[in-house]
């Protein structure tokens, strides 16, 4: 696998895959490696959907126990699969879309956890394309920081994972323009392009959501390889001021 192969060399993207990932300028294995995550999430303790703290603010793990397939339905062209899920006295629909084959994760009795953001729609509640996670799939998050990609139409977060794991798996060399210097006089910014990009091994505290950050931003932004490059000038100060505040805090 080389950097300048076709996105479909992946086992599994096809050519409506390879026209999803089109739409946010992905066309090679270098593109897809060169996407970086835009945050980094701390998987809480999931929640019953009864817990309205979260609501219309931020992306929260939701256990439910589904009491009936999901309906499949379609709005035009675009296929529609959604549930009404109820616990106590609140009650939420949650729908997905361009994603038929969610139904069949989805039983009557089974347990899950939905992970998303509950947005108010007028007097309704609302979980929008979440994702679908065991119990045990779930616990394993939990213990460490997870990257949160940008989305194109049809495409979850699993997928990028799973491409990029692909990706590093393959042994393809990715370099990571962070300069030596740096990562010796601040030792906590080891942080190779790999953690960047997929972090499975940082542990879920959040003094390292900003070291990761920071490091995805040299990436996009200061890299020498980014297309989006700062003026040359301004790398060396910049660089440094940035990473010893980061570093002190």
């Amino acid at each position: 696998m080389n950097p300048g192969d076709r996105i479909s060399t992946i086992k599994g993207i096809g050519a409506k895959t390879e026209s999803h990932l089109a739409r946010i300028g992905i066309y090679t294995v270098g593109d897809m490696a060169e996407h970086y995550p835009r945050e980094y999430h701390a998987y809480d303790t999931p929640v019953s959907i009864e817990n309205t703290e979260y609501d219309n603010r931020r992306q929260s793990g939701y256990r439910v126990i589904f009491s009936e397939t999901p309906k499949l339905l379609k709005r035009g062209r675009t296929p529609i699969v959604s549930v009404m899920l109820h616990a106590g006295n609140a009650s939420v629909q949650v729908v997905w879309y361009h994603s038929p084959y969610v139904r069949q994760q989805l039983k009557p009795g089974c347990t899950v956890i939905l992970y998303g953001k509950i947005t108010s729609k007028g007097s309704r509640r609302m979980l929008d394309h979440p994702d679908i996670y065991t119990e045990d799939q779930y616990a394993l998050l939990q213990k460490s920081l997870q990257p949160v990609y940008g989305l194109t139409e049809g495409l979850p977060q699993n997928f990028f994972m799973k491409t990029m794991h692909s990706i590093l798996d393959s042994g393809l060399l990715l370099p990571d323009p962070l300069p030596a210097d740096i990562r010796r006089q601040y030792p906590c910014f080891r942080i190779c392009g790999t953690a960047c990009r997929l972090s499975p091994q940082i542990p879920a505290d959040h003094n390292a959501q900003p070291l990761l950050t920071f490091a995805s931003f040299w990436h996009t932004k200061l890299s020498p390889f980014s297309p989006n490059i700062m003026q040359p000038c301004f790398l060396p100060s910049f660089t440094r001021f940035s990473i010893a505040l980061l570093y002190r805090s």
